[in-house]
């Protein structure tokens, strides 16, 4: 078929849609016209439809209502993995390709010693150039992990060319790897990066041990060490580098301890280097509280690891004179800080030194009653602060000196056991009375019922040694008829008591309490004096225990009545 042909269809096929399109619209209009009489009036009112909203807004004039977008918060593992863990994996992976590569080159004797130190530091620039590159196009997980792998590398080929090869001297390779910190700093300032900073710090850290020399002079390394801390605590601080805070003061104690079981000297520089990041670490806690939880974190810490270096490095009079100070700094600060939340910090660690100086000047026999003093007013501080540290920490004071008390038994009955006894019955009645008094506030962080059912308990049963030492101290060198007579009358004593007290105050435990008592007694007195003691003697005990146990009973009978 022609050309031509097809052009004269085509027109023939649109003259005939023409006409069929011009029949359309005659019916069109002719049906319109029928349907509208000329004289039609409509009977209805006319509805007045300018303001009146369709019932059915159409797809145009609707618009989508403003709420509240929400975000979608699930993880893009594509993300994730690709432009974090992804160049973090195989930048280790291309690290040790090169390392390889470079074994090889030197096995067959390619690269001689000074080349190997240049190459190293080219390839620590290369780091940098593809870093800063990749930042400015807007990687920056991937630059910054290049940027911060370049530290590393610089100061290990300064390692090698000083150590491995001696071409670098000791000095001139010092002052290489502190730039090559600082310069790490530097990056890290620039880009924002916390993680450089935190490679540049570990780096850091490890200068002294990778330069020959250095590590033998106690001074230098001590104060290299120290110094470096504090740069880095300053530059945390500035810039709010969590980590970098939490590195810099972690790093300094594996530094100097592996400094100090490796070499020879003067030990106690090492731990004056410790008290002084300890000051440290207390200034800026007291001055500049930027993330709280953590300051405190780290104050309590160092304290504790503060006072294990002072232990074991340095004699027991500096030991004793680095409580004193401590005791009246944190006590000092404490005062001055008293109505700051800063206090809940301050004065815990006050309490703490406070009662190791107690145990350092005393026996720990005779520090029990001196602890238990000390934890009770701890407690009364701790209250009186609203502080749950120090409220914890004076409840676990008094722990230790009842321990240190009831360890130590009463052979005399005028003697310094006897008065520790005293003092801790008086202050664990104290004790119960301050803690349902206070109520609220300990229920916060205690299970409150369970801890005075344990308290009443315990103290029971301390009553109840307590007198049953004062009768064997004061009965030492009578026969066992004096002995069995006395433990028992003081046992059945304690046990009416107990009724009395309970039926004139209503109180449930406490007559059950003296019930025990009284059966307790019998118990004793079947199973292990009746062996041992004259029957005289039993006829006498049994008459008293079962006057006293009908005794007893009348009481419940008029309680009743």
């Amino acid at each position: 078929m022609t050309l031509e042909k097809k052009v004269e269809e085509l027109e023939i096929r649109v003259i005939e849609l023409e006409r069929q399109i011009d029949v359309l619209k005659l019916r069109t209009s002719s049906h319109s016209a029928a349907s509208k009489p000329f004289n039609h009036t409509d009977s209805k009112p006319k509805i007045e439809k300018r303001n009146q909203k369709p019932l059915i807004p159409s797809k145009k004039t609707v618009a989508d209502p403003v709420g509240p977008k929400t975000e979608d918060k699930t993880v893009d593992y594509e993300k994730l993995i690709g432009q974090v863990w992804l160049p973090r994996v195989f930048i280790l992976v291309l690290i040790l390709g090169v390392l390889w590569g470079y074994k090889a080159m030197v096995d067959i004797g390619l690269i001689t010693e000074p080349i190997r130190i240049l190459l190293g530091y080219a390839l620590a620039g290369f780091f940098v150039w593809v870093g800063e590159r990749q930042v400015k196009k807007g990687r920056n997980a991937l630059g910054q992990i290049l940027i911060g792998g370049s530290i590393p590398i610089l100061i290990l080929t300064t390692f090698a060319g000083n150590v491995l090869y001696g071409i670098i001297p000791g000095v001139p390779a010092f002052l290489l790897n502190v730039s090559w910190v600082v310069l790490g700093i530097y990056l890290s300032d620039r880009h924002g990066s916390q993680p450089v900073a935190v490679l540049s710090s570990i780096a850091g850290f490890l200068v002294p041990f990778l330069v020959e020399g250095t590590s033998t002079n106690i001074l230098l390394f001590t104060g290299y060490e120290v110094l470096f801390f504090i740069t880095l605590l300053f530059y945390a601080m500035y810039k709010n580098y969590r980590w970098l805070y939490l590195t810099s003061f972690i790093l300094l104690h594996p530094a100097l301890f592996v400094y100090a079981v490796t070499q020879e000297g003067d030990f106690r520089i090492i731990v004056l280097g410790i008290i002084v990041q300890h000051v440290f670490l207390l200034g800026m806690f007291v001055t500049k509280e930027i993330y709280p939880i953590l300051q405190r974190a780290t104050l309590f810490t160092s304290f504790i690891v503060t006072q294990g270096w002072v232990v074991l490095w340095l004699k027991d009079s500096d030991y004793t004179l680095f409580l004193v100070m401590s005791s009246a700094v944190y006590l000092s600060l404490s005062y001055w800080q008293r109505g700051a939340d800063k206090l809940h910090t301050l004065l815990p660690v006050a309490t703490y030194s406070l009662a190791l100086l107690l145990a350092d000047l005393l026996n720990y026999e005779d520090v029990g009653a001196l602890l238990v003093i000390q934890g009770v007013i701890a407690l009364y501080a701790g209250l009186a602060t609203q502080g749950r540290i120090q409220s914890l920490l004076a409840l676990l004071l008094y722990f230790i000196g009842l321990t240190a008390i009831i360890t130590d038994p009463i052979y005399d009955v005028f003697s310094y056991q006897t008065a520790a006894w005293i003092i801790l019955i008086l202050s664990g009645w104290g004790l119960k009375f301050t803690l349902k008094r206070n109520h609220v506030f300990f229920e916060k962080f205690l299970d409150f019922k369970m801890t005075m059912r344990i308290l009443f308990g315990a103290m029971a049963v301390l009553i109840l040694a307590f007198i049953t030492q004062l009768g064997l101290a004061a009965t030492e060198g009578y026969s066992s008829d004096v002995q069995s007579l006395i433990i028992s009358g003081l046992w059945v004593s304690y046990s009416i008591i107990g009724v009395i007290i309970g039926v004139k105050r209503e109180d449930k435990k406490i007559r059950l309490l003296g019930i025990v008592l009284i059966f307790l007694t019998l118990v004793k007195v079947i199973f292990i004096d009746i062996a041992y003691i004259s029957i005289l003697v039993r006829a006498v005990l049994f008459i008293a225990l079962g006057g006293v146990g009908i005794v007893l009973s009348r009481f419940y009978y008029k309680k009743s009545e």
